[in-house]
């Protein structure tokens, strides 16, 4: 018995004034296959972990932000693809997915 598609994960970094290329072509894949499309984007910046690491209530808000920061570009791109009649899940990790 053949096992269909579910799901199709997209990791990506956005960039500004436009759709990556790997998101494009997640798009056709979602429509042709009938799957769900989730896109994945993973945020790390080495300072805010140190200060993580020593319990620095300010990195704690500065991951908080970041992580925020780029579920708001990702939900932009989500919506594009809305537009194209593609829903995307929008999901967002600190360091490693």
């Amino acid at each position: 018995m053949k096992k269909s598609v579910e799901r199709v994960l997209v990791a990506t970094k956005p960039r500004q004034g436009g759709l990556p290329l790997s998101v494009y072509h997640a798009r056709f894949l979602t429509e042709s296959l009938g799957a769900e499309l989730r896109l994945l984007s993973c945020v790390f910046e080495p300072e805010i972990s140190l200060g993580l690491s020593k319990g620095e209530p300010e990195a704690a808000a500065a991951q908080v932000g970041l992580i925020e920061s780029e579920r708001n570009v990702l939900a932009d791109l989500s919506a594009s693809l809305t537009d194209w009649g593609v829903d995307a899940e929008v999901v967002v990790r600190w360091g490693y997915p």
